[in-house]
C-alpha cells in the first residue's frame, strides 16, 4: 500500500452563508442590534472581474437597524461595517 502525500488544502472563496455569519459576528461584537431580513450582494464588478467583495445588509426591507458589512470573498476580511439606526 502506497504511502498518502499530505493534501495542500486551498481556501475557497467564502459562501453567502459565511458572509452573512461574518456579518452578524461583527455586529454581535460591536453590540449593534441585528434584525432580520437579509440581503446579500457580490460587489458592483462582479459580473466583469468576478465577485471580490459581498455586502451584507440586515433589516433589508426595513429603514434603521441595519447593519452594512462588506466582506472581502478570498480572504473573509472585513472591510467596512457600519450601522445605520433610523
Amino acid at each position: 500500500m502506497a504511502c498518502m502525500q499530505s493534501l495542500v488544502w486551498e481556501r475557497t472563496p467564502l459562501t453567502p452563508a459565511e458572509a452573512i455569519e461574518r456579518a452578524r459576528l461583527v455586529a454581535t461584537e460591536r453590540g449593534w442590534r441585528w434584525v432580520g431580513a437579509v440581503r446579500v450582494s457580490a460587489s458592483l464588478l462582479a459580473a466583469t472581474f468576478g465577485p471580490h467583495t459581498y455586502e451584507v445588509l440586515s433589516n433589508a426591507g426595513g429603514r434603521g437597524c441595519n447593519v452594512r458589512v462588506v466582506v472581502d470573498v478570498v480572504t473573509g476580511e472585513v472591510l467596512d461595517a457600519v450601522y445605520f439606526e433610523r
